[in-house]
């Protein structure tokens, strides 16, 4: 955990979406004449850091840059490398952004789950049919039907 984190916000299935640059402090204290930096870094590590000198309130989230979208990073083989400075120049926290953070969406779902859970039903019935992968816990049967499936708990469709 970082009590002072750049945070880095974007869109995870969409990377042509634009990516903003906030500070959250969790700390009870001020950071007078802090400085948030960032650069977008290629494979060989090198790139050009850019700087936003800021005063970060206690107990605070603010956003500080706008940068548009980063195909560099969000498509591409760059990270951006996020990290702010107290005024004495250490480090209060550190973060980063990367192809590998985002999803490829799927042109078109496989397959809409639809219906509802319930914890006093065991067997729930989907208003769909075909065979649903939900995140490897269980599947459902081809007719859309899961026995015995429970809130809470791993549960494992015939």
């Amino acid at each position: 955990m970082q009590p002072v984190l750049p945070s880095i916000e974007y869109q995870i299935d969409d990377p042509g979406k634009p990516i903003s640059l906030y500070v959250v402090n969790d700390f009870h204290r001020e950071f007078q004449g802090a400085v948030l930096k960032w650069r977008i870094s290629g494979p060989d590590g090198s790139g050009q850091v850019a700087t936003r000198s800021v005063n970060i309130a206690s107990d605070s989230a603010a956003r500080i840059a706008d940068l548009g979208p980063l195909p560099e990073v969000s498509s591409g083989s760059s990270t951006l490398e996020v990290w702010i400075e107290a005024s004495d120049g250490s480090v209060l926290g550190r973060n980063s952004l990367s192809k590998a953070d985002f999803v490829k969406a799927s042109p078109e779902p496989r397959n809409k789950l639809r219906g509802f859970f319930s914890q006093s039903r065991q067997d729930t019935k989907f208003a769909s049919s075909g065979e649903f992968d939900l995140g490897g816990q269980f599947r459902t049967l081809s007719d859309g039907r899961c026995p015995n499936l429970k809130l809470g708990q791993p549960s494992a469709c015939p």
